[in-house]
């Protein structure tokens, strides 16, 4: 299993507003014996994580990957992950 950091867009039903989160995504392939990762994540973290690290150097490292994200969600839109479908309760 590989992951990344990626951006998805969610729905505040409240607000009724759009906003942005840093996620953690998966990427597996159950289908594929080499191991090798999906192209599209096949899960991601339900809720956006904060950066965080053993050292600063291990922070320092967190947030490069966020930005890094971040800076390739607005390059590419197929990047950004869409999560702003209403929640069924």
């Amino acid at each position: 299993m590989c992951w990344n950091h990626r951006v998805v867009k969610r729905r505040d039903e409240v607000m009724k507003e759009d906003y942005y989160e840093i996620v953690e995504a998966f990427y597996w392939n159950k289908k594929n014996k080499s191991r090798k990762p999906s192209k599209k994540p096949t899960a991601f973290t339900e809720d956006g994580i904060r950066p965080m690290g053993e050292s600063l150097k291990d922070l320092k490292w967190a947030l490069k990957m966020m930005l890094k994200a971040v800076n390739q969600a607005e390059k590419d839109p197929s990047f950004l992950l869409n999560d702003t479908k209403k929640k069924e309760k």
